[in-house]
């Protein structure tokens, strides 16, 4: 008997894997991919045992939509509400989320993350290793935190968002929807819905007005 589905065959997918491992040492798990070509491939052992068919075929187990590409996560999340199945909650040991703090559903908090005091988390949200989410925060939907992120107090932050490896947003920003913040960048003004910033402090990217989260 499978106790979890870890939806996506790639290096996101192995994170999640080890994170179970360590919350849930005797969880037996299964890995579901919608590349044909994934079948019976293993990823650190566990064994890619079908697609959105197999997950039908067992809809009392939950599943962890582990893909780290946020507009492939988020179509994930809405198959698995159109088909009435379950998202899992990820949290490693080494993880750190306040009692007061709202983690949604498909959340995946990796090794050294922190969520903070009474900050809210939307499904599928993602908050990588050592990445921070401070105080109050309300963070979207299928929204992706980089490694060693940091997000400050009552940060609000849109759905299908990426904030980049090492990147800093300061108290009280507004980031909307579908926005990239570049790696290191640091963040002093609110983001416009769909635009990518870079440096610091962080400017719409040169050339580009609008970016496409895939």
């Amino acid at each position: 008997m499978t106790d979890i589905f870890v939806f996506g065959a790639g290096g996101h997918a192995k994170v999640v894997i080890e994170a179970i491992r360590a919350a849930m040492p005797h969880a037996a798990i299964g890995v579901l991919d919608d590349d044909p070509g994934n079948r019976g491939r293993r990823l650190l052992g566990v064994e890619v045992v079908g697609g959105r068919d197999h997950a039908v075929a067992h809809p009392r187990v939950p599943i962890v939509p582990a893909i780290g590409a946020n507009g492939a996560r988020w179509a994930v999340m809405e198959w698995t509400a159109e088909q009435a199945l379950t998202l899992a909650t990820v949290i490693h040991p080494g993880a750190i989320g306040s009692r007061s703090a709202s983690i949604g559903p498909g959340c995946v908090l990796a090794p050294g993350a922190i969520v903070n005091a009474e900050a809210r988390l939307g499904r599928g949200t993602i908050v990588k290793t050592g990445a921070s989410v401070d105080h109050d925060c309300i963070v979207g939907e299928a929204v992706h935190v980089g490694p060693g992120a940091r997000i400050c107090g009552a940060v609000r932050i849109g759905d299908r968002s990426l904030i980049g490896v090492g990147a800093v947003v300061v108290p009280g920003i507004a980031i909307g929807g579908s926005c990239i913040v570049g790696a290191g960048a640091v963040v002093i003004r609110p983001v416009a819905e769909g635009t990518c910033v870079v440096g610091k402090p962080a400017s719409l990217s040169t050339g580009l007005e609008s970016c496409t989260i895939r």
